[in-house]
Order: structure tokens, then C-alpha cells, then sequence
């Protein structure tokens, strides 16, 4: 379970890791993590899952790792997910869904 963490608190926390001065979180982008935890996306994760289950049960996928504290640490740096639900008319296009 990694709870969504709000963008302005994902971005500050960002912002102060090692070398996330640099880096921004965007509208394209959702966080999640838990604050004080380990629970963290790790180098490899990338392009990973992010899932959520629906009241009726269902799963949908919400987000794709991007990419998270270099160190596997959500104390450091919270996982940062490509938002699905903002590249979704592109992918249907790639993959020739109506």
C-alpha cells in the first residue's frame, strides 16, 4: 500500500533531497509514499505499476514508476508515478484501442 501524497508536499520533499533541486513534479505526475517510511519505488522500478482498487472490486492502473529516492527511501525522496489517466488518449492511439 503507498497512499497519494499531495503534489505541493511531494515537490518540497523533493526539493530538498540530494540533487532534487532541479527536479519538478507536474501535473502529468501523481506521488505516493507515506511519510516516515522505507515503502519506496527503488532503481529498477521504472515503469512499474501503480494499481488501485476500485469500490466494485476492479483494479486500474493509475501510474508508472518514473522515478523515486536513489537510495530506495521515502524518508528521502517519495516514488513519483507517470500519470496514466494524462497519457491515456496516447496510448490508446499506439496501441490502435477504440
Amino acid at each position: 500500500m503507498l497512499p497519494v501524497v499531495d503534489s505541493s508536499v511531494c515537490e518540497r520533499k523533493v526539493k530538498k533531497s540530494p540533487e532534487g533541486a532541479n527536479l519538478i513534479i507536474t501535473p502529468e505526475m501523481v506521488c505516493g509514499g507515506e511519510e516516515g517510511s522505507l515503502k519506496s519505488g527503488c532503481q529498477g522500478d521504472s515503469g512499474g505499476p501503480w494499481v488501485c482498487r476500485r469500490r466494485d472490486g476492479s483494479w486500474v492502473l493509475e501510474g508508472a514508476i518514473s522515478w523515486a529516492s536513489p537510495r530506495c527511501d521515502a524518508r528521502e525522496r517519495f516514488t513519483v508515478f507517470a500519470r496514466i489517466s494524462q497519457f491515456r488518449g496516447w496510448i490508446d492511439r499506439l496501441i490502435g484501442a477504440s
